[in-house]
C-alpha cells in the first residue's frame, strides 16, 4: 500500500506543478487577491478579508479564499472559495496561484510546498501565527525564499520571527497582526453571545487562559514530558481542576480555558464545573465568535510561551505566566530569545498556590506590573494595533 501511495504522491504532485506551469503562460490579474489561513476562514487572513470588503474594495478586487471545506461556504460578489487540498489534487488553487496578483497567508504556502517559483510580478506575504518564545527553525531550510515579505508586530517580534524563519529582517514587515484589530472594534455581538453562553455578568471577573499546546503528532514541536491526567501546566489531575474551580467560585471569578482542539475530547474535559468554562474552537465557529474579540471581552489572561502573551500586551490587562515546567521546555523545545522569562510582565507562578495568590491580586485589582508591560509593548510592537490592516492594504498599494 505504502508503494502505490507514494505513486499516488508522485503523480498528483506532478499534475499540480504542470498545472501552474501552464498557467504561467496566462497574464497575471492585477486585482486577484488569494487568501489562506489554519483553520478555514479564520485569523489574520479573515480580519483582512473584513477590512477589505468593509471597504467595499471587493467591487474593484476578487478575492479567492484557499480552504480546506469549500462546500461550507457560499460564493459570492467576487469572492470564491477553493479547495487548497494539502497532498491531494488541487488543479483550481495552481491556476489561482498562477494568475494572482498577491497571495497573502497564515499558515500553508503551497507554492513552498509544491516548491513552485513565484512569478516576477507577483507579491507574496506571510501573516504568521504571532510571536511566541519557542526556539527551533523552520523544517525547510529555504522556506522564507517563498515569501517575500512577513508581517511583525514591531523590533522584538522581528527579531524572533526571523530567527525562526532563518531570513534577513529585511523581509519583515512591521504592520501589526490585522486579528488584533478586532480589539478596537464592535464587540457586542460577542458580548452577548458569551453572556447567553456562560452568565458571564454573574462573576466578578472573567479570566482567559490559553495555554501552549505540549504533544504534537509532530516530533519536532511535542514536549512529551509534560503527558498528564489534563496535558496542562499547574493542573495535572481532576482533582487540581476541582480545586481551581472551588477558589474561583470563592472569589465570583470566571475562568474561560481555551484549549488546543487535539485536547478538547480528553474526558476530564467533559467534567461540568461552576466556574471553568471550556472554549473549543469549534464552538466560537459555530456562534461565529470571533476569538479575539473573545480576548478583549476579558479582564486578564493566563498563559505561557504562546505568543497569545504577546498579543495581550495591546489591552494592558494583567497576564499570569505558568512556569512550572520552564526548565524542561527550554531544554525540550527550547526557547528564543535566551533570555525570554524577562519579556513576560506579570507574575511567575510555579504551581497551584501561587497561582491563586496570582488570581486574588487580579480580583483585588492589584496591578504590580503595569510598568512593565508598558516597556515591553514597545519593544514588540511598532504602532498600536486597530489599523494594522489598513497598513498592510497601503503597503500593498490596494488601499490608495
Amino acid at each position: 500500500m505504502s508503494i502505490i501511495r507514494n505513486i499516488y504522491h508522485f503523480i498528483v504532485k506532478n499534475i499540480n506543478i504542470l498545472c501552474f506551469s501552464v498557467c504561467s503562460f496566462l497574464p497575471i490579474e492585477p486585482n486577484l487577491i488569494v487568501l489562506e489561513s489554519e483553520g478555514d476562514f479564520t485569523d489574520n487572513a479573515e480580519a483582512l478579508f473584513y477590512y477589505i470588503k468593509r471597504k467595499e474594495l471587493l467591487n474593484t478586487y476578487k478575492v479567492v479564499w484557499l480552504v480546506d471545506n469549500p462546500e461550507q461556504f457560499k460564493n459570492e460578489k467576487n469572492v470564491y472559495f477553493v479547495k487548497k487540498a494539502i497532498g491531494k489534487l488541487h488543479i483550481k488553487a495552481m491556476y489561482y496561484l498562477a494568475r494572482c496578483k498577491f497571495y497573502i497567508y497564515d499558515h500553508n504556502n503551497l507554492l513552498q510546498y509544491e516548491k513552485l517559483k513565484k512569478r516576477s510580478k507577483q507579491v507574496i506575504i506571510y501573516m504568521s501565527h504571532g510571536t511566541a518564545f519557542k526556539s527551533g527553525r523552520s523544517e525547510d531550510p529555504n522556506a522564507a525564499d517563498y515569501f517575500d515579505k512577513v508581517v511583525t508586530l514591531g523590533d522584538m517580534s522581528t527579531k524572533i520571527i526571523c530567527h525562526f524563519w532563518g531570513c534577513d529582517e529585511k523581509k519583515a514587515l512591521e504592520l501589526g497582526e490585522p486579528r488584533e484589530d478586532y480589539y478596537f472594534s464592535n464587540l457586542d455581538y460577542e458580548k452577548d453571545k458569551l453572556e447567553v453562553l456562560y452568565n458571564l455578568s454573574e462573576f466578578d471577573k472573567c479570566l482567559l487562559w490559553m495555554p501552549t499546546f505540549r504533544q504534537s503528532y509532530n516530533s519536532r514541536i511535542s514536549e512529551e514530558y509534560k503527558f498528564n491526567e489534563t496535558g496542562l501546566p499547574i493542573i495535572r489531575t481532576e482533582q487540581d481542576l476541582r480545586s481551581l474551580n472551588r477558589y474561583l467560585q470563592a472569589k465570583k471569578i470566571c475562568l474561560l480555558l481555551k484549549i488546543h482542539h487535539l485536547q478538547a475530547d480528553l474526558p476530564i474535559f467533559l467534567t461540568k464545573l461552576s466556574n471553568i468554562k471550556i472554549i473549543k474552537d469549534k464552538d466560537l465557529a459555530y456562534h461565529n465568535i470571533k476569538l479575539y474579540k473573545l480576548i478583549a471581552l476579558t479582564d486578564a489572561l493566563i498563559t505561557d510561551y504562546s505568543s497569545i502573551s504577546i498579543d495581550y500586551l495591546p489591552l494592558d490587562k494583567q497576564i499570569i505566566y505558568t512556569l512550572d515546567d520552564y526548565e524542561e521546555y527550554r531544554k525540550s523545545r527550547g526557547v528564543y530569545p535566551y533570555n525570554a522569562i524577562d519579556y513576560m510582565p506579570g507574575a511567575h507562578v510555579f504551581n497551584l498556590k501561587q497561582l491563586e495568590n496570582a488570581i486574588t491580586d487580579i480580583a483585588n485589582n492589584n496591578d504590580k506590573f503595569s510598568r512593565k508591560r508598558k516597556l515591553v509593548m514597545h519593544q514588540f510592537y511598532k504602532y498600536k494595533p486597530g489599523e494594522s490592516s489598513k497598513r498592510i492594504l497601503e503597503y500593498l498599494n490596494i488601499l490608495k
